[in-house]
């Protein structure tokens, strides 16, 4: 009797829970301030949205996403919320630059540029890596101390990688004959891929295998470590930098650092055929080896190279 009166309360336990679980109703649904309304039909509405049902990428052209009115204050005046594209924001820490935009008005610019780059860049970018907004400017601009191009005391920077959008300075890019935009593009990625390696954090191991050949030798000189046999460190020849594995042939007294080592071959896979890299150093191993380890770290990242 006492278990079947459990198995009852049991049952009706479990049902009540059921019921409570069927009638929870979603909530707090953010709306996407990204997405084009089906109703809009200005042009450059329409080629935002299109270029989104292609590629599976918003489009942008200004960094304000929304400009809405909240309410009044007492007097009257209207409250207004602006929310923009914040590429102060990182997944680890924040900055406080002021980022200036020139931004793309002219809607037959904004159309050459759209094109340009679903041509020549997003074919670059696999499933990893793809943005999931992409904000086109004409340039931008910050001040303050960094790796971009200074003009006129201001930085002037190729891209900006934010948390959920890359903006793309176009600049000149679409006036580029076909040949520049493909070097244009290649040296983008190429930016990219460096920023991203140069910068890991110091327990990440993406690296080790790379770094695993020459470790001993980074920042030494040449007296300082033990060569090879018939290596003599008062006469180091590009042929025995080659053979320890670096691509440094214009040396003084010291081995490179692991970040010049690094750039050294980001540069090779990215500027060099792959036949021709390999033919160039058929006869040094580690080389090799090394190249085909970080080509495929680069394609895990998700990049079409």
């Amino acid at each position: 009797m006492n278990r079947l009166y459990f198995y009852i309360c049991f049952i009706a336990l479990l049902t009540m829970a059921c019921a409570k679980e069927d009638s929870l109703t979603p909530s707090g649904i953010e709306e996407n301030y990204l997405a084009i309304p089906e109703d809009a039909t200005d042009p450059v509405s329409v080629l935002r949205r299109e270029f989104q049902e292609r590629t599976g990428i918003h489009l942008l052209f200004n960094d304000t996403i929304r400009h809405e009115q909240q309410g009044t204050y007492n007097d009257g005046t209207p409250i207004w919320y602006t929310e923009t594209i914040d590429f102060n924001f990182h997944i680890v820490n924040s900055d406080d630059y002021g980022y200036r935009f020139g931004y793309i008005t002219d809607y037959n610019e904004m159309v050459s540029a759209s094109e340009a780059v679903e041509t020549y860049i997003l074919p670059n970018f696999g499933e990893k890596v793809r943005p999931y907004s992409l904000f086109l400017v004409n340039s931008c601009s910050w001040e303050g101390y960094n790796s971009g191009e200074m003009k006129n005391g201001i930085w002037e920077e190729d891209y900006l990688n934010g948390l959920r959008c890359l903006c793309l300075s176009m600049g000149d890019f679409i006036d580029l004959s076909d040949e520049e935009k493909a070097t244009y593009c290649t040296n983008l990625i190429q930016g990219m891929v460096s920023d991203r390696l140069t910068n890991l954090t110091n327990d990440d191991t993406t690296l080790d295998a790379f770094y695993a050949f020459c470790e001993e030798y980074y920042y030494y000189y040449f007296d300082e470590v033990e060569l090879p046999s018939g290596m003599d460190p008062d006469n180091m020849t590009a042929e025995d930098m080659y053979t320890l594995g670096f691509l440094e042939d214009d040396f003084w007294l010291w081995f490179p650092g692991d970040e010049e080592d690094l750039v050294d071959y980001i540069d090779a896979i990215f500027n060099m055929d792959e036949e021709e890299f390999k033919a160039t150093y058929a006869d040094y191993s580690i080389i090799i080896e090394k190249y085909d380890i970080l080509k495929n770290i680069i394609v895990e990242m998700g990049y079409n190279i």
